[in-house]
């Protein structure tokens, strides 16, 4: 979902809600959280192949990004690839 998508979808909603994100509690029940949103900013993101979504990448991983955005090496696997989100926390 791109920003302008967010905002679009946003705008249906009283703007009095609280916003928060849904996710796994990882217990026994599988209960399912909701955790309140208490910042927004930019950030970056690349896939993590060990658990199979986006994850933070370290500094290191964003430099190295960086210089194959400069020097692109297609042979890259795609977890070096890092890509800037907005990010909800």
């Amino acid at each position: 979902m791109t920003v302008k998508e967010l905002m679009e979808t946003l705008s249906e909603f009283d703007g009095n809600l609280e916003v928060g994100f849904e996710h796994p509690s990882h217990d026994y029940w599988r209960s399912m959280l909701i955790s309140t949103v208490d910042d927004v900013e930019e950030g970056y993101a690349n896939w993590s192949d060990y658990h199979s979504q986006l994850a933070v990448p370290t500094e290191d991983e964003i430099e190295e990004a960086r210089y194959l955005e400069k020097n692109p090496d297609e042979s890259a696997p795609e977890s070096k690839k890092v890509k800037r989100m907005v990010i909800l926390k």
